[in-house]
């Protein structure tokens, strides 16, 4: 194209002149590339497919295009002016400086001047405000607002132009893992370790990545290898004991042994932080949330319905979280607390002195093993009275904490719980859980089809004996197909293990896989939804229910396990949805499936149901919390001779 005529070149120009000056960079995109498809290049080309993949995110993209624009031809001051501010964003600053000493001794180009859009970014206005590693910082504030595919792209073009920087391929890796993409997680850190070999943390991680992904042997190998080359790191250690908790063969109590382990080893001893704080009789609490990142699990947003309804006149209520209240994942809790403060990174004598700074005579920990190394201090006490709830369901395995927030079916009366914390029963049940949107599709019920049976199920929770439980359903229904909302199993790893589980029984065939739609819309598809067999996501039974089809759950082995179950008997489900052992689960999903006139009757009325469900209630809940940290504070007080 360099040698086409000045006419095809002046048309060319008008035509893309046109898109840029619209914003139609797709289209810009578009019309470069069958330029190219054509037989016809030239640096114009290359400069404005450059400028449509930066406004497109393609930072990559842009800086290469604009090298290519360069060398077509060197002689242009608004190539080497643009190449200059590419590179500056992308964070490489000896190319960047390299072609703005260029452009300061190179001619303008009007032509070429005329075809740059308003408002493009110019070296000399930016090149003071780039920070060092720039995509990273942007893939640093998608993730803190949830925008994880956002995220995603800026982490992979970062590792492209720093593919030994070990932060971008833990983010990248902790972005996929948190979208539910476990076998590309593991691809990511494998590269990792090879680029890195060594590094514990990146090991650690690459075992996380493998649980979510249902290889729990191979995992605990690798949190093996971690822990040798970093024994005294608390949060590797406590990475491979989470792990271990999501191992569907090991028992509770042996799980609990576990944890205890690591309280053992790394939490603190009484008092390592100053004076044991005690309880003192007071007209008004302040209560303290070790949030961690909470807000960023659906628990968020029912546990701020909870904090706000909370009596202002006996509770003070303060949050400790990883960032600040406005970033994405905390601003749930910006009017269902008095008070905040991030607490990234920071060690337990720094926290121990902020929570002593606030007075607290209540901490109860929301977060369990978010930050390891805050769990470990607060076995030396930093109030007088410290709680647990959520995120260690099996107990912190630390020293000092005066109790753990349960509920009668987790743990049911006159029955010995796994962990050492004493049981503090909520009576609405301990799960912070909120509603889907209301406007979500209730399910199209009509007998011209077989039964649809639906499960949300992880590649870690689709074990041999989940399956093998769901062939007997199968089989005793020949026409119904199972389908699965879309955990990565299109990852050709992924789909290859679907198909040799589903295989053995001669079922991959009715099994189809469906994703890029809500798991309430997923649900409204099917006609009977069965919950995995460990019941760690309650979120796996309750958008069912709000689709308007019933649910068939496992009550549950271990307190971990009995999340779900716990869920569906405080709605007062448990009767028609929770099953003691595999047989009663079939029946009982076949019972569903059979009946039409009971699903239809079901359909109609379980929204209704569920809104009137004190479950949802957040002031009944914040109620019954609050009458459990009275009684707390009194007992304390009375033995404090307070």
């Amino acid at each position: 194209m360099n040698n086409r005529s000045p006419a095809v070149a002046e048309a060319f120009a008008a035509r893309v002149k046109s898109l840029v000056d619209a914003k139609a960079w797709a289209q810009v995109v578009a019309e470069c590339e069958a330029c190219r498809a054509s037989g016809e290049d030239a640096p114009e080309v290359a400069f404005l497919r450059s400028i449509a993949a930066y406004y497109l995110d393609d930072y990559l993209c842009a800086v290469k295009e604009a090298e290519r624009a360069f060398e077509g031809n060197p002689q242009v001051a608004e190539y080497a002016e643009w190449a200059a501010a590419a590179f500056v964003q992308v964070g490489d600053f000896p190319n960047s400086m390299y072609y703005a000493k260029m452009a300061a001794a190179l001619p303008s180009d009007p032509n070429i001047r005329a075809l740059r859009p308003d408002g493009l970014p110019v070296f000399a206005e930016i090149f003071l405000d780039i920070e060092e590693f720039p995509l990273m910082q942007k893939a640093i504030g998608a993730a803190a607002w949830g925008r994880w595919t956002e995220a995603e792209s800026w982490f992979r073009q970062h590792i492209a132009l720093e593919p030994r920087h070990r932060d971008g391929y833990l983010g990248l890796a902790q972005c996929l893992l948190v979208q539910g993409r476990g076998q590309s997680a593991v691809q990511i850190l494998r590269a990792a370790m090879h680029n890195m070999a060594g590094d514990a943390a990146i090991a650690s991680l690459l075992g996380q990545a493998l649980t979510s992904n249902g290889m729990d042997r191979d995992a605990q190998a690798v949190h093996r290898w971690a822990m040798e080359r970093a024994p005294e790191d608390e949060s590797i250690a406590a990475a491979a004991v989470l792990d271990l908790i999501a191992d569907s063969e090991r028992e509770a109590s042996a799980l609990a042994g576990d944890v205890r382990s690591w309280g053992d080893r790394f939490g603190m001893k009484a008092g390592a932080l100053g004076p044991v704080p005690r309880a003192r009789r007071k007209g008004r609490l302040t209560v303290a949330f070790l949030m961690g990142a909470v807000g960023r699990r659906l628990k968020g947003t029912a546990l701020a319905g909870i904090l706000a309804n909370f009596d202002r006149n006996r509770f003070r209520l303060v949050g400790f979280g990883g960032g600040v209240l406005t970033d994405g994942h905390n601003i749930v809790f910006q009017k269902a607390l008095d008070a905040w403060h991030d607490i990234r990174d920071m060690d337990p004598f720094t926290f121990g002195a902020m929570v002593a700074a606030e007075d607290v005579d209540i901490l109860i920990d929301v977060s369990g093993f978010w930050s390891p190394k805050i769990l470990a201090g607060l076995g030396a006490r930093v109030a007088p009275i410290q709680v647990a709830w959520m995120g260690a369901p099996l107990g912190t395995g630390v020293a000092s904490f005066d109790g753990m927030l349960t509920d009668a079916f987790l743990v049911p009366e006159g029955t010995v719980p796994p962990f050492a914390e004493r049981p503090l029963r909520m009576k609405t049940g301990c799960l912070p859980v909120d509603l889907p949107a209301g406007d979500l599709p209730l399910a199209d019920i009509d007998d011209g089809h077989p039964p649809v049976f639906a499960a949300d199920v992880s590649m870690a929770e689709l074990t041999p004996r989940l399956v093998e439980t769901w062939a007997g359903i199968l089989a005793e229904s020949p026409e119904s197909p199972l389908v699965l909302y879309d955990h990565d199993f299109r990852d050709s790893g992924n789909t290859d293990r679907l198909i040799s589980l589903f295989g053995t029984f001669g079922l991959a065939h009715r099994v189809d896989v469906v994703g890029s739609v809500s798991p309430v819309d997923f649900f409204a598809q099917a006609d009977v939804a069965l919950a995995p067999l460990a019941g760690y996501r309650p979120e796996t039974v309750l958008n069912p229910l709000w689709a308007g089809i019933p649910v068939v759950a496992m009550a549950g082995d271990g307190v971990h396990r009995r999340e779900s179950g716990s869920l569906l008997h405080h709605l007062g489900l448990g009767a028609e949805t929770l099953a003691a052992d595999v047989v009663s689960y079939r029946r009982l999903a076949l019972g569903w499936a059979g009946d039409l006139p009971r699903r239809m009757a079901f359909r109609n009325g379980i929204r209704q149901r569920l809104q009137s469900s004190p479950v949802f209630d957040g002031a009944v809940r914040a109620k019954d919390l609050g009458g459990i940290l009275d009684a707390l504070w009194e007992e304390a007080c009375a033995k404090a001779g307070g």
